[in-house]
C-alpha cells in the first residue's frame, strides 16, 4: 500500500527527463526546487485553498440538510413519508452529467454561477440521497427511550438530535463526511464546468491545466 506513495514522493524530486528514462530508480539529482515551482509557478497552494473552501461549504450544507432530513424520516410519522424516502433514493440513480444544462441555468438565474457557494450546493445535492440513506439507518438504531427521556427533560427536537442522537451515531456521521469529502475533493467535471475562472480552479482542474502546459 505504501509502495505507490513512496514512488510518487521519490518521483517528485526528479526532472521530467529523469522520470521518463528511469521511473523506478532513485533520482540522479534531487531537485528540491520542484516543490517551490509547484507552489509558485503551478499555484498548487491556490488550488488547494479553493478545494478546501468548496469542500468545507459543501459538507456544511450537506450534513445539515441530510442529518435533519434523515432524522425526520427515521423518527417522525407523516403522510407520504414512504414516497419522500423513495424520491430521495431515486435521486441517487440520476448522474449529474445529464443535469448539466438545467443546473447551469439554475445557477445563472440565482447569480451563483462561477462561485464557490454554487458549486458547493451542487456537491451537497449530488451526495444528498446516499447521505440521507446512510444516516437514516444509523438514526433508526438509536433506542427511542433515550430520545423520550431527553424530551421529558425539556429538550426540543433539534436539541435531541444535536446533543443525544448525533453523539451516539458519530461513526456513521463521520463516515458520511469522509466519503462525501473525498468525492467533492476528487470531482473534476462539475468544478471544470461551473468554475471557469482559472483563479477559482480546484485541485483536479488545476492539475489538468498544469499537465496541459508545455
Amino acid at each position: 500500500a505504501l509502495g505507490p506513495i513512496l514512488w510518487i514522493v521519490v518521483g517528485s524530486f526528479k526532472s521530467k527527463a529523469d522520470f521518463l528514462v528511469n521511473p523506478w530508480r532513485l533520482p540522479q539529482s534531487w531537485l528540491f526546487h520542484n516543490y517551490v515551482d509547484a507552489f509558485v509557478v503551478a499555484r498548487v497552494g491556490d488550488y488547494v485553498w479553493n478545494s478546501l473552501t468548496v469542500v468545507t461549504l459543501g459538507l456544511c450544507i450537506l450534513l445539515v440538510a441530510a442529518a435533519t432530513t434523515a432524522y425526520a424520516l427515521a423518527r417522525f410519522r407523516f403522510p407520504g413519508r414512504g414516497v419522500v424516502t423513495i424520491i430521495i433514493l431515486v435521486t441517487m440513480m440520476v448522474p449529474s452529467d445529464v443535469l448539466t444544462v438545467p443546473l447551469f441555468v439554475v445557477l445563472r438565474s440565482l447569480g451563483m454561477l462561477g462561485t464557490f457557494l454554487g458549486v458547493a450546493c451542487l456537491y451537497a445535492a449530488s451526495g444528498f440521497g446516499i447521505s440521507v440513506f446512510l444516516l437514516r439507518g444509523y438514526f433508526m438504531s438509536v433506542p427511542r427511550e433515550v430520545e423520550e427521556a431527553a424530551r421529558l427533560d425539556g429538550a426540543s427536537t433539534l436539541s435531541t438530535l444535536w446533543y443525544i442522537v448525533l453523539p451516539m451515531t458519530l461513526p456513521g456521521f463521520a463516515s458520511v463526511a469522509v466519503i462525501q469529502a473525498m468525492a467533492m475533493w476528487n470531482d473534476l467535471y462539475l468544478s471544470f464546468v461551473f468554475l471557469r475562472d482559472p483563479a477559482s480552479a480546484t485541485v483536479p482542474v488545476g492539475l489538468l491545466n498544469f499537465f496541459q502546459r508545455d
